[in-house]
């Protein structure tokens, strides 16, 4: 191929994952019909068939309209289905499997639940032939091609149409289905389906041919006539465009005059030209008829392999006189020898990729590809597209077939289990300013990028190049307004930009000067960062972004270009420190940490507590905290300002206080002795305790001989805990001896009125005997030792079994001995019959002195034993009273099942009230509207629904007059529903107007239990009287019903009453034909295609008693409600003119169901 033809691919935009609104289904799609012209939809997914809509308000939203399972005979979960078209002129889909020889099923399109099961046994309601073999379809009747060796499941292979007619001519075409209307679909059947090599890819209409694509690489066309069809079957060659396969997987031509066929071969995309395939087959069939071309010999009757033409004294063929009935034709099924020459205008360039589908309109290309991108171009002439836009999806499509919205120049497809809308020729296919923009350099509809969207505008010299920066982040936003300058770091799009480009500015609120520019330091293509000056004051500034390119933008230049101002403020402010804590004795010494003080590192700092300086221990730069020491106050209520130099500079900061409070007070502190090993708690007492920071205990041994602390613990502003020290047994202490008693209270020592603490030696507690105790039933433990109460008190003792801990209960305690009480709670919570046992003295000191065993838990068995003791006479007269008792019980029992059935009987023999739940809703009938059930005679069934009957009945009134009236009645005898119903016929009971049917009462049956009584209507509902072919209702009857209806409705709205379900079938005409509307609720059980039932919802209402109800959601009547009705579930007497305009619909249609 030459250069010049060589595909040029210029790549616009960041390829970039989008999101789609979709529908997704319970398992992968496997065939799609789009009704042109509509928002109606049929998809095929595993063994259902889907009918979905279009939302009117919002195109991305498909909803689900039905779903219904396939027909037994349309096998496609192993074959698939090889035909999925649309009858528009009857509302048809005709859909056939590949199994089968093609069995085809007709579906109701309006109502898919309806099915039209041709006869099985006839070959000509197959779309093949019984005895195998392939089918060629013209245009006027379905176009497909099906083999019993077919593996790939790729949906319709033509778009196909269909006419239904009558055809009077026969020839060599076999009718393949018959209706009951004497409809008839036709085709052609002539080729083995044995010859597993010939297999076609796709078919299409140009001019007056049909032709098809192999995928052996070759073309077949035929007459779309049928008087000349069969005859004019012939094929060439389709010579690929320098690609490694020669297998066609996918094609495309677009209906009318398109003049361009555009083949895949695998992982090409070679684009023929329809006047270049015209001559190709006019050449070859010029060849053929002076002797020199051949026929196809798998349809010749021929012993050749490869038969020659005859040579004939035709001296030319036209398409004209080609396509018309001749009685006499030579050299049919030419075997072409001069192909069709096709260019490369696309090849995947990575390894095992491969294109799903083609789809072009006008100078749009969309292709898709096995790693789930849907790829759009520009084609600018036979041999070059353009790159505009990549979509990439997270699940690889099942199929390539697609569908096409002409209506919205969308593709759909589906992606797995999900349905998607790819709009290619919209602008808001782009996601990104450089896609928006710069699909203007090759594509004229004028798209803008405005408000972070692409949009069309009608103005095609407005806004058609460059594009505006993007900020994404600045960091940071806020700044210590301490620090002479800070780094931004701008995050957004800067490829390509120079520094002298750009100008980053903050705008600050500010009287003199207010505008600072960042200087910048460094660009990359995601960020830049820059050097900006602080001002010497807190403000907030705006920060905003300005780009000059460096050259002159042409159309479609994306280059960034203009001003962006960043949303969020930049904030200068005072740093607020935290001093914890914010408070201590005016004594001074407390130890304050700083924290938030925003400080430079390695900075000479001094800080200072009103005019006294706070002298720091520890200054901790990677967490920013101060540690320092206050000096002491003036006075215990004395306020200092915190103040903090940096290299002597007055570091500005929100004002912070620490208050100065009053010097701590120790009153008192006991026990005033402890052990060797310390550890026991030393309470103490006193004033102000809680404002020490850290209170310390000091003991000193002889003069500062030895020194020991103990730190305290606040408890409250006037108590501390203390523990006392533990003496290191080698400093050679021989107890007893004393420690003198030191309170160190941040930077105040208090040495208290009694200043000693007495130490003695260790108590010892000993092993019980052979290390167990048993315990009785006092449940009391013993432990005896020495040194006992002498060192320590009960309170300082925690005895512990199984690592509870004071789990016995200390009560008699001397220098030898210990005893204490296990509560219940202790021994329920002990799971075995022995416990170790712990004694610990204070925190450091413990004891093992071995287990307890528990001998009142072997009481049981010891009661057990007991019962086998008793005095023979003891147990006779027992059984004797057990006999007694049961006899009593059986004698009961017979009693109240006698009883039950005698009222039982009764019961069937004349009415019963109602229950006590459905009492509340009687009451409100009112008892004029309470029917005694002896007045009622029930006679014969007159209709029947889903959930119901209706029978004819007689009511006797007073006087023996006696009434018709027709009887409602559920079979659903649960409580809820029977709750519903009443409640529905409880709202008929006002009702008073000639054309709006009136509730007579409601009665109560045993069997039936509540029937609804209502005026007999003898002609029955309104739709039944008009689609009934022996009525021949006219114009003005028509009208006048229309009237009667409208004058009902109006009574209904003047009593604020929403009807919700207005329509032919719900209005009833008496005896001399006056409609008359009804059905309020009642009997929603009709035909379930007039409904749709809200999926996974119920119900909750409550009775009069308080009892709540969950009661099934209604059906509802989708086809007859607006859509705002549908859509949030509101009714109100404006959706009820709107079921009126659908209700004279229906009327003016005598009957027929709309839409």
């Amino acid at each position: 191929m030459k250069s010049n033809q060589i595909v040029t691919i210029f790549i616009l935009i960041i390829i970039k994952f989008i999101t789609i609104k979709c529908y997704t289904f319970d398992s992968p799609i496997d065939n799609l019909l789009y009704v042109k012209n509509t928002s109606t939809l049929y998809a095929i997914s595993s063994s259902h068939l889907h009918q979905l809509h279009w939302s009117t308000t919002n195109q991305t939203l498909l909803l689900l309209h039905r779903r219904v399972q396939l027909h037994s005979t349309l096998d496609n979960t192993e074959n698939g289905v090889s035909v999925f078209i649309y009858e528009p002129s009857r509302h048809l889909l005709i859909i056939c499997s590949r199994s089968l020889v093609g069995r085809c099923i007709l579906y109701d399109a309006n109502d898919i639940s309806r099915i039209y099961v041709l006869e099985s046994t006839i070959e000509t309601n197959y779309l093949g032939c019984l005895s195998g073999c392939f089918t060629y379809l013209s245009s006027a009747i379905i176009r497909s091609a099906l083999t019993g060796t077919r593996h790939e499941r790729n949906g319709n292979i033509v778009n196909s149409q269909i006419e239904l007619k009558n055809d009077l001519y026969r020839f060599n075409i076999d009718y393949q289905f018959q209706s009951s209307d004497r409809a008839l679909i036709t085709s052609l059947t002539f080729t083995n389906e044995n010859l597993s090599n010939v297999e076609y890819i796709y078919g299409f209409d140009y001019q007056q041919h049909t032709y098809y694509i192999l995928k052996s690489s070759r073309l077949a066309r035929l007459c779309q006539a049928s008087i000349a069809m069969r005859m004019t079957y012939e094929e060439i060659p389709l010579v690929s465009c320098k690609n490694s396969s020669s297998i066609v997987t996918e094609a495309f031509h677009s209906f009318g005059s398109f003049d361009y066929l555009y083949v895949v071969y695998e992982n090409t995309v070679c684009i023929y030209d329809m006047n270049e395939i015209v001559h190709a087959f006019k050449e070859s069939k010029i060849q053929c008829q002076r002797g020199i071309g051949y026929r196809l010999a798998h349809i010749v009757d021929s012993e050749q392999r490869r038969p020659m033409c005859e040579k004939t004294i035709e001296e030319s063929l036209t398409e004209i006189n080609e396509c018309t009935w001749q009685p006499y034709r030579t050299n049919t099924y030419m075997d072409g020898t001069i192909g069709a020459v096709g260019n490369k205008i696309y090849q995947t360039t990575a390894k095992n990729v491969t294109i799903r589908f083609v789809f072009a309109q006008k100078n749009i290309v969309i292709i898709g590809t096995s790693q789930r991108h849907v790829l759009k171009f520009i084609q600018y002439n036979r041999t070059t597209l353009h790159f505009l836009h990549e979509s990439t999806y997270h699940n690889e499509p099942s199929n390539g077939h697609y569908v096409v919205d002409d209506e919205h120049q969308s593709l759909i497809f589906a992606v797995g289990t999900e349905l998607h809308r790819y709009a290619y020729n919209s602008c808001s296919l782009y996601d990104t300013c450089q896609s928006c923009i710069g699909s203007r350099r090759y594509d004229s509809k004028p798209c803008i990028w405005a408000n972070g969207k692409c949009s069309l505008s009608s103005n095609s010299w407005t806004n058609d190049r460059g594009c505006p920066p993007v900020i994404s982040q600045i960091q940071p936003i806020s700044t210590n307004v301490n620090l002479e300058r800070t780094i931004l770091t701008v995050k957004g799009s800067f490829e390509g930009i120079e520094a002298n480009s750009i100008k980053v500015l903050v705008t600050f609120s500010l009287p003199n000067q207010n505008k600072y520019l960042c200087s910048i330091e460094k660009i990359k293509n995601e960020s830049l960062t820059c050097n900006l000056t602080i001002p010497k004051q807190p403000t907030k500034g705006t920060i905003s972004v300005d780009i000059k390119p460096s050259r002159i933008l042409s159309v479609g230049d994306t280059d960034i270009s203009g001003s962006i101002e960043y949303l969020q403020k930049f904030h200068v402010y005072r740093p607020k420190p935290i001093l914890v804590p914010d408070n201590g004795p005016a004594a001074g010494g407390t130890k304050i940490k700083i924290q938030n003080l925003k400080l430079k590192s390695n900075s000479k700092i001094r800080v200072f507590l009103g005019k006294a300086e706070c002298h720091i221990l520890k200054h901790d730069y990677s967490t920013d905290e101060i540690e320092c020491v206050n000096q002491a106050c003036r006075n215990d209520s004395e306020r200092l300002e915190l103040t903090v130099q940096v290299n002597n500079r007055l570091w500005q900061l929100e004002k912070t206080y620490f208050q100065c409070r009053a010097n701590p007070i120790i009153n008192n502190w006991s026990p005033k002795k402890s052990i060797l090993s310390g550890g026991m708690k030393i309470v103490v007492s006193g004033k102000n305790l809680d404002i020490v920071q850290k209170p310390t205990m000091q003991f000193v041994y002889n003069s500062s001989v030895l020194t020991l602390f103990a730190s305290c613990e606040i408890m409250s502003s006037s108590e501390m805990i203390c523990i006392s020290p533990t003496i290191d047994r080698s400093l050679d202490l021989t107890p007893s001896f004393d420690l003198n008693v030191l309170f160190i209270m941040d930077n105040l020592k208090i040495v208290p009125v009694d200043d000693i603490l007495f130490v003695a030696d260790d108590p010892i507690y000993y092993p019980f005997t052979n290390f167990i105790q048993e315990i009785n039933s006092s449940n009391i433990i013993r432990f005896v030792g020495s040194n006992l109460i002498s060192t320590h008190s009960m309170d300082q003792i925690d005895i512990r079994i199984e690592n509870i801990s004071n789990a016995c209960f200390p009560f008699n305690f001397t220098n030898t001995q210990l005893l204490c009480v296990l509560p219940k709670t202790t021994i329920k919570k002990i799971k075995a019959y022995q416990a170790n046992v712990e004694i610990l003295v204070g925190t450091n000191l413990k004891f093992s002195p071995g287990k307890i065993s528990l001998q009142n838990h072997n009481r049981s068995s010891h009661v057990s034993d007991g019962i086998f003791r008793f005095d023979p006479w003891v147990i006779l007269v027992i059984l004797i009273l057990v006999a007694i008792t049961i006899f009593i019980i059986l004698f009961t029992i017979i009693l109240f099942t006698c009883c039950r059935w005698h009222r039982t009987s009764k019961t069937f023999k004349k009415a019963t009230k109602p229950p006590q739940c459905y009492r509340s809703i009687l009451r409100e009938l009112g008892k004029s509207k309470q029917i005694n059930r002896k007045n009622l005679t029930i006679h014969e069934k007159v209709g029947q629904g889903c959930f119901g009957d209706v029978y004819r009945g007689e009511l006797k009134q007073h006087g023996n007059k006696s009434i018709e009236v027709a009887i409602k009645v559920l079979r659903d005898h649960k409580t809820s529903s029977m709750y519903e119903f009443l409640y529905e016929a409880n709202r008929m009971k006002d009702f008073s107007h000639p054309n709006i049917l009136s509730l007579i009462g409601v009665a109560w049956d045993s069997s039936r239990q509540a029937m609804v009584l209502l005026p007999f209507m003898k002609n029955g509902d309104l739709r039944t009287y008009l689609i009934d072919e022996k009525t021949h209702p006219c114009l003005t009857q028509l009208i006048g019903w229309a009237i009667q209806i409208a004058d009902g409705m109006e009574y209904l709205a003047s009593l604020k009453f929403v009807h919700r379900d207005l329509a032919t079938r719900n209005c009833m005409l008496d005896e001399k034909l006056v409609c008359r509307v009804s059905d309020f609720g009642l009997s929603r059980d009709v035909i379930d295609r007039d409904y749709y039932v809200l999926p996974n919802a119920t119900i909750s209402s409550k009775d009069k008693d308080g009892k709540i109800l969950q009661t099934t959601p209604r059906r509802l009547p989708i086809r007859w409600l607006s859509p705002e009705s549908i859509e949030s579930s509101k009714y109100t007497i404006q959706s009820d003119v709107w079921s009126f305009g659908v209700l004279l619909w229906e009327l003016m249609n005598r009957g027929k169901t709309p839409y």
